[in-house]
């Protein structure tokens, strides 16, 4: 079964009701309750739909924002000499894909990821990267 994303239904009565089918399979597949599915999927739903309470006040120079970044482009092949060409010093759109006590692992669009160590942070506090957080590096 699927779940028409195109129109997520309000309210918690709403989704139990709409979705009833979807939460008994995953209910029975994962042998927990239903009310644990519905309280997995409300969890899911506020933390796509509202912004994450660490960047609202984030100034976007100070949390590597991605303003004025642009991504590499897509016909790079993984060659260190074409990378190191293509690779301006700084003003490319990382996606963070984990953080680690000395960094944070970012992906850059190539096959491997890139580590932006934490001295390279400056005053942001590792604690304000968000994995899956767009920042300029």
């Amino acid at each position: 079964s699927s779940i028409n994303t195109g129109e997520i239904p309000r309210s918690t009565e709403e989704r139990q009701e709409k979705w009833k089918g979807i939460i008994e399979a995953v209910s029975n597949k994962f042998t927990i309750s239903q009310d644990r599915v519905l309280s997995v999927i409300d969890h899911l739903i506020v933390s796509m739909t509202n912004p994450d309470p660490r960047l609202v006040d984030c100034d976007a120079k100070i949390c590597g924002g991605a303003k004025g970044c642009q991504p590499l482009p897509s016909n790079l092949s993984n060659s260190s000499q074409e990378l190191q060409a293509a690779t301006p010093l700084r003003g490319v759109i990382g996606t963070v894909r984990n953080v680690v006590d000395f960094g944070a692992f970012v992906d850059i669009g190539t096959e491997n990821d890139g580590l932006l160590h934490v001295s390279k942070l400056g005053s942001t506090p590792l604690s304000a990267l968000v994995v899956g957080q767009e920042l300029g590096v």
